[in-house]
C-alpha cells in the first residue's frame, strides 16, 4: 500500500512539474513580449513620445509587484478540500490562483488587440484609463508569473515524493525556470517576425499564449479533483464489509 502511495505522488510530481513549467513558458512569454515591444508599440501606433513610452512602460511592472502580492495572498488563503493530501492541496490551490488571474488577462489583451481602443479615445496618452489598463495588464500576467518561480517551485522541489532529497529543489526549480526561459526568448522573437503583418496578429498571439497558459492551470486543477474523487471512492470501498 505505502509503495502504490509513493507512486502516485511520484506522478503527481513530474507531472505537475511538467504542466507547471509549460504555464510558466506561455506566461513569460507574454510578459517579455510586453517587457521588449511595448515601448516599440506604443511610440509607433499610440504616436506617444519615446519618454511617455518609458514612462507608461513602467507601469506594466508596476503592475506585476501588486499581481504578486494579489496571488500569493490569494492561493495561500483559499480552503483545502478535505480528501486531497497536503501535496495536492498545494498543487491545486496554486493552479487555482493561476486561473483567477491569467482569466482576468484574457479580456484585457482582447481590450489591447482592439488597437488600444483606451488610448486612442483619450485626448492624451497619460489619461487615467490608459494608466488602469497597463497596470491591469502587468498584475494579471506577472502574478502567475512570479507564484510558479517561487512559491510553486519550491512546493514542488519539497513534496513528500522526493523522500527528503533537497537536492531535488534545485533541479525541479531549473526545469520549471528553463522552460519559462525557453519562453521569455521566443516571445519577442515571435514578436519581431509577427510585426509586419500587423499588431493585432501580435495581440492573437499574446491572447492564444494566454489561453494556453489557462489550459494548463485548468489542467492541474481538473486532475487534482479526479485525484480526490477518486480517493474518496476507494475509502468508501474499504468500509464496506465483504
Amino acid at each position: 500500500m505505502s509503495h502504490m502511495w509513493r507512486n502516485s505522488n511520484t506522478s503527481l510530481l513530474f507531472e505537475s512539474v511538467f504542466t507547471y513549467s509549460l504555464l510558466l513558458f506561455f506566461t513569460k512569454l507574454v510578459s517579455y513580449t510586453f517587457l521588449y515591444w511595448l515601448p516599440n508599440y506604443l511610440t509607433i501606433v499610440e504616436h506617444v513620445s519615446a519618454e511617455q513610452a518609458a514612462k507608461l512602460s513602467v507601469l506594466f511592472d508596476v503592475g506585476g509587484i501588486i499581481g504578486g502580492v494579489l496571488i500569493g495572498w490569494f492561493s495561500d488563503s483559499q480552503s483545502n478540500g478535505q480528501n486531497l493530501n497536503e501535496d495536492e492541496k498545494t498543487i491545486k490551490k496554486r493552479a487555482l490562483a493561476c486561473l483567477v488571474m491569467l482569466a482576468c488577462a484574457a479580456p484585457l489583451f482582447r481590450v489591447l488587440s482592439l488597437q488600444l481602443l483606451a488610448y486612442r479615445s483619450m485626448s492624451s496618452a497619460n489619461s487615467l484609463m490608459s494608466l488602469i489598463l497597463l497596470t491591469c495588464c502587468g498584475s494579471a500576467i506577472n502574478g502567475p508569473y512570479a507564484l510558479v518561480t517561487t512559491a510553486v517551485s519550491a512546493d514542488l522541489g519539497t513534496q513528500s515524493a522526493l523522500l527528503g532529497r533537497t537536492r531535488a529543489l534545485a533541479t525541479i526549480t531549473s526545469i520549471i525556470d528553463g522552460m519559462g526561459s525557453l519562453g521569455a526568448a521566443l516571445g519577442p522573437l515571435l514578436t519581431g517576425l509577427l510585426v509586419p503583418y500587423g499588431w493585432s496578429v501580435v495581440f492573437a498571439m499574446l491572447i492564444t499564449s494566454d489561453l494556453l497558459a489557462m489550459l494548463m492551470s485548468i489542467w492541474i486543477v481538473v486532475n487534482s479533483s479526479r485525484r480526490q474523487h477518486r480517493r474518496t471512492y476507494y475509502r468508501l470501498q474499504s468500509t464496506i464489509p465483504i
